[in-house]
């Protein structure tokens, strides 16, 4: 098959004079997680002092909490973070206007890593507080003239 004229150098030779007009992307996050503390009340603590924590006031009730690592620190972790997303973009040319297409996926493997987690002593420690959001696709298109 013989190209134009205008694809073909002058030493014979094939000359691209656009840029490819498919492109694909993609990005990949194995974010690690960060640690566990817990907060404790005054009603929870008390009991075991036996008497109130000392950010207390001298009468009245007493609201007070404070953080304390029940693990020690860099000991327990959740599951490593796994997100893959992709971008499949198509241009198009028609005399001095060009359309951009793109379709970008989100999260293409569906993954529901835990982002965060009840820290608070009690019932419902450690339980997920927030899941990375499912697998969304975006539509979008760029015209310049």
């Amino acid at each position: 098959m013989a190209l134009p004229a205008a694809l073909v150098g002058p030493a014979g030779e094939r000359e691209l004079s656009e840029p490819a007009r498919h492109t694909a992307g993609g990005s990949y996050f194995a974010l690690p997680t960060t640690g566990v503390t817990a907060a404790f009340s005054n009603s929870q603590i008390a009991p075991s002092l036996g008497r109130n924590l000392a950010a207390c006031p001298p009468t009245g009730t007493c609201t007070t909490s404070v953080v304390i690592s029940i693990v020690p620190p860099n000991t327990l972790f959740e599951a490593r973070q796994n997100q893959l997303d992709i971008r499949l973009t198509k241009n198009f040319k028609h005399g001095p206007v060009r359309l951009r297409a793109n379709i970008d996926v989100f999260n293409v493997l569906n993954n529901n890593s835990v982002l965060a987690l009840q820290t608070r002593y009690g019932a419902t420690f450690l339980t997920p507080q927030s899941i990375l959001p499912g697998r969304f696709i975006k539509f979008g298109t760029q015209i310049d003239f």
